[in-house]
């Protein structure tokens, strides 16, 4: 009762994120989170933050429109260091309501985040690795982002080692949907050493290596090589299934075994495996289009199965043109009833200037002594892929040699195949790195503050070509 009260500095702080940057934008106030921990990505989705329910005036006035990742970001660290223990890591839960704790993942699993407001997420050229989905509904690093009425957008940010999988609903590594969204300079891959089973993305509805469904999307210089599955809808090496997008400067890339498809050699169905596999329509790249998409500039190197497939596209629909793309992959039906295309299954769209790999689709019937090359499109438009603005890139050694261009206009590429390394394609300039033997539309650009572009550099495997080809890289 003697003395003074002391009172310490008063100071804002936040458990929530690694830092909140707040500015002001024509009178209104707007936050940048600053994302250096998994659970600062996570604390995104309101579900699990509860951010939409607080009740003071600086979380009314946080309005959080940006996120910036600072750092690289791995779930197995994230879980090790929950726990301290790797022994007990995969106990980790994420719990999604803090009114009903029934409402959580199963352990050791990432919680897709599904923010309902728009945000633009940079990821500043950092990864994000190791991820683990078991989920119902839309699932990948982000379950669904943006609506008819709100815009997101993603950039430069690479996935490592995502392992996604949906009892129901959409399914990619980047977003099982996305919608009036814009995705660029985002590359999903995994390592060397990683199982199949860690890099495979599956789903009963739409599936694809970087988004599962998007409509009216913008996805610009992006690129994925993991496995993609879905048991009960379409699926694409890139997306699954895209409306009324834009997709640009992309690539998809497959999966080869002493540089062959295993499922062009494989004795038996069992011993098939694909790159995109799909119970309705597959395609390297994308599964499907609706509405007015444009895809310009992309390539596949994936193999395909399912029941309309393509190695470009499983089907181009009226209103969808397609301009400047290729395909190398192995394309094959899952059943006789089924339609196959080496550029793609089912077509009724524009293309133009598009080519395809035709030899990797060879069709022998041993009985006649025969030897038939997969058409270009499977069925619908026309016939002949040349009049549907389809040709083969290698009909002859000087079409080929003109496609592929001289070794100084090749790319580095990081295969899978110790073999695509080592006995088909080295780079002019390392005994020890390979270089991608096709063109590749995407272009880094020369200025050094410019964020390194992912899909300037091709992840995954490509088919070797015939002996007959004459390869300018041999002379």
């Amino acid at each position: 009762k003697l003395t003074n009260i002391a009172y310490s500095a008063q100071k804002k702080t936040n458990s929530l994120f690694g830092d909140i940057i707040s500015s002001e934008s024509e009178g209104v106030s707007e936050s940048t989170a600053i994302i250096r921990n998994i659970r600062h990505l996570e604390n995104l989705d309101e579900k699990i933050s509860n951010l939409d329910n607080y009740e003071s005036a600086a979380s009314q006035e946080l309005n959080i429109v940006k996120a910036e990742q600072q750092t690289d970001l791995d779930w197995d660290v994230f879980c090790e260091e929950v726990h301290k223990s790797s022994e007990t890591s995969d106990d980790v839960v994420i719990y999604y309501s803090v009114l009903n704790s029934d409402l959580k993942t199963e352990k050791g699993t990432f919680m897709p985040v599904s923010p309902s407001y728009g945000i633009d997420y940079d990821g500043r050229g950092h990864s994000v690795s190791n991820i683990a989905v078991k989920n119902s509904g839309d699932s990948g690093l982000f379950g669904s982002l943006g609506s008819t009425e709100i815009s997101c957008s993603i950039s430069d940010l690479e996935l490592i080692n995502f392992s996604i999988s949906s009892e129901s609903g959409d399914a990619g590594a980047l977003a099982g949907s996305l919608e009036n969204t814009m995705v660029s300079n985002v590359l999903v891959r995994h390592t060397d050493d990683s199982d199949p089973d860690d890099c495979t993305i599956s789903a009963s509805g739409s599936v694809g290596g970087l988004v599962g469904s998007a409509g009216n999307a913008d996805i610009s210089e992006c690129a994925a090589s993991v496995y993609v599955k879905s048991t009960a809808g379409d699926a694409g090496g890139l997306v699954g299934e895209a409306d009324g997008c834009s997709i640009s400067g992309c690539y998809s890339g497959g999966h080869t075994e002493d540089g062959q498809y295993p499922a062009a050699v494989a004795e038996t169905a069992a011993d098939k495996t694909f790159d995109v596999t799909a119970d309705g329509n597959g395609g390297g790249l994308v599964g499907t289009t609706s509405g007015s998409t444009t895809i310009s500039e992309c390539y596949s190197t994936c193999s395909v199965t399912g029941g309309t497939v393509g190695g470009f596209a499983g089907t181009i629909s009226s209103g969808t043109k397609v301009e400047k793309c290729y395909s190398t992959g192995w394309v094959e039906a899952a059943s006789d009833s089924g339609k196959e295309g080496a550029f793609a299954g089912s077509f009724s769209g524009s293309v133009e200037n598009c080519l395809y790999y035709e030899i990797i689709n060879e069709r022998v019937d041993k009985d006649a002594g025969t030897v038939e090359y997969l058409s270009a499109v499977g069925e619908g438009g026309e016939e002949d892929g040349s009049k549907a603005g389809i040709s083969p890139l290698d009909e002859d050694a000087g079409t080929y040699n003109t496609f592929c261009g001289k070794p100084d206009k090749w790319r580095d590429a990081a295969p899978y195949d110790e073999e695509a390394l080592k006995k088909y394609y080295t780079s002019p300039t390392s005994s020890d790195k390979a270089a991608y033997p096709y063109p590749q539309y995407c272009e880094q650009s020369t200025d050094e503050d410019a964020p390194v572009l992912f899909a300037a550099t091709h992840y995954g495997d490509w088919p070797a070509p015939e002996i007959w080809v004459i390869n300018e890289s041999a002379s």
